[in-house]
């Protein structure tokens, strides 16, 4: 029986290895917004192509693909910034009294329903939240 602290290891590990074999192949290195590659993926499923997708829509037969509700230039326009440390930390929260907090500034972290927010937890069970109307680039921590 493991303790809590080697299951906490061995999963972030195991978390890192899975990450860095699926960056490997199948990781998009433009970092363009997973719901727009979405529609793209169904064409390429639905076409039965024997080309690898991200070569097929950035090289092969479905690089000249325009798709109706994502058009190429919001395909390529719209992108994930991966963040890093410091540059995550204004993003953290806390939960004090049921509420969330961001923890620098300590500020209600205020949602609505006309605005999209992205909650992620990170593997050192750190909670980060932002709004995805912020700005054109979708964040991930």
């Amino acid at each position: 029986m493991w303790s809590p602290q080697e299951k906490n290891m061995r999963l972030e590990n195991m978390t890192w290895r899975i990450w860095n074999l699926a960056r490997k192949k199948e990781i998009d290195s433009r970092h363009r917004y997973g719901h727009n590659l979405h529609l793209y993926y169904d064409i390429w499923c639905a076409n039965s192509s024997c080309e690898p997708f991200f070569y097929w829509l950035d090289v092969g037969k479905g690089r000249d693909l325009h798709h109706q509700k994502c058009p190429r230039s919001k395909l390529n326009s719209q992108l994930i910034m991966y963040l890093g440390p410091n540059e995550r930390a204004a993003y953290e929260v806390v939960v004090e009294e049921g509420r969330l907090l961001y923890k620098q500034s300590g500020d209600l972290v205020n949602t609505n329903e006309e605005s999209k927010w992205i909650f992620v937890l990170s593997t050192s069970r750190s909670l980060y939240v932002r709004s995805q109307s912020e700005c054109s680039v979708q964040l991930a921590f």
